[in-house]
């Protein structure tokens, strides 16, 4: 963005920020890499599960096929094979419930930077505008501080919008965390 007539050092101060340093902090997480992550937590759980259920069959194969004199299974009903057992499906749980709330917060991202980048895109559109009217004022000698206050207004709220986007994208990787 080239403006010629809006100093944009004195815009963002007189909006109260700067909107483009908002964006991007949000621009730089990286929702493939999230996902990537997402992704493997699941399918660790996946996996979880299969090996549960092939140790389930291969359990109740054995339950079948051996039985002691007094009915008790001595290896399957030991506190460590119980422990092992509780231990598997608690893993499965846990690791597939990563992945989702990994692939939310990855989703959460993504639509925060698709929305950010469209909000400043459409603030450059206006200002830009906005100084090419300024510029056709000036030469007209006409009074350009409603231009200019226009200016500050479009960038003050894109800049609270975007900050909307930051702290909404925020409260949602902190839930995720408790």
């Amino acid at each position: 963005m080239q403006l010629r007539h809006i100093n944009l050092a004195l815009l963002i101060d007189a909006a109260g920020g700067d909107p483009w340093q908002v964006n991007n902090t949000l621009q730089s997480g990286n929702p493939a890499a999230i996902d990537e992550l997402a992704s493997a937590f699941h399918d660790a759980g996946l996996c979880t599960a299969e090996s549960g259920a092939a140790f389930a069959q291969a359990r109740q194969r054995f339950q079948a096929a051996w039985n002691r004199e007094n009915g008790e299974h001595p290896i399957n009903d030991s506190a460590e094979v119980q422990r092992a057992t509780t231990s598997l499906h608690l893993q499965q749980t846990q690791l597939t419930a990563i992945g989702t709330d990994l692939e939310a917060i990855a989703a959460a991202l993504a639509e925060a930077q698709k929305s950010a980048a469209a909000k400043i895109n459409a603030l450059q559109i206006q200002l830009q505008d906005i100084d090419n009217r300024i510029g056709m004022y000036q030469e007209a000698n006409f009074d350009t501080a409603e231009l200019e206050q226009v200016a500050i207004d479009d960038t003050t709220g894109i800049l609270h919008q975007l900050e909307k986007l930051r702290d909404d994208y925020a409260g949602i990787l902190a839930a995720s965390t408790t």
